[in-house]
């Protein structure tokens, strides 16, 4: 089986990856307002800190280059979109960056928070939060397999597409019910109890740090740009 890299956990020694779930959300939460109404300026800055942060967290963007193609590529069609929209390069490329922002923002929250340690910070929702990540590389690596598996076959994606979209689509739910099944059965053989809470997770220094030091940047990004 074929399997993505974005947006699933991997394990590292560094700040991020150690820090508590929910700090690490609500420093998602802070730097996503930025985003609302940013101007040019801002959303730039906002993204050139993102970039330095993946590397500086030793984030492997090489490595993800290959499925990063497709939001490339997506963010070039917004950009388009709203350039014919507008007539405006500085709100077409506006929105790009917006684009790419929201996805590295993405890409750092799930590289680096294991699905335990957000079950164990939200011990209430612990299960449901656990099968829910589980579902979302389920899906990503489906979709992949699926186009991998067509183009092998030498389909053209111009051919007939709204005929291939909706195959794509159909052949995308078996296999996500083929795969939730089996997933199922695993979870059976395991004696997995969706009603177990977890211990909960505490709050450490570095918490406090992480808040303490988005907020600053939020507040100077907001009164500044």
């Amino acid at each position: 089986m074929v399997e993505l890299n974005l947006f699933r956990y991997h394990h590292r020694e560094n700040f991020l990856n150690r820090a508590h779930p929910l700090a690490k959300l609500i420093a998602l939460f802070l730097l996503s307002s930025l985003l609302l109404k940013g101007s040019l300026l801002r959303v730039a800055i906002l993204l050139i800190l993102l970039v330095v942060s993946a590397f500086v967290l030793t984030l492997p963007l090489k490595y993800y280059l290959r499925e990063l193609k497709f939001f490339v590529v997506m963010a070039l069609m917004i950009g388009g979109v709203r350039l014919l929209v507008s007539r405006q390069v500085g709100d077409a490329l506006t929105a790009v960056i917006k684009f790419l922002a929201i996805v590295l923002l993405g890409i750092l929250f799930s590289d680096s928070t294991a699905p335990d340690d957000l079950a164990r910070a939200f011990p209430r929702w612990g299960a449901p939060l656990q099968m829910t990540l589980a579902l979302i590389p389920l899906v990503s690596d489906s979709a992949y397999q699926i186009s991998q598996a067509r183009k092998a076959r030498g389909e053209s994606p111009w051919s007939n597409p709204f005929k291939r979209i909706a195959s794509y689509v159909t052949s995308l739910l078996d296999l996500l019910l083929e795969k939730s099944g089996e997933l199922e059965v695993a979870l059976k053989a395991r004696w997995y109890d969706p009603k177990l809470t977890h211990p909960p997770l505490k709050a450490t220094y570095r918490d406090y740090l992480l808040v303490g030091g988005i907020l600053i940047l939020t507040l100077l990004l907001f009164l500044f740009t």
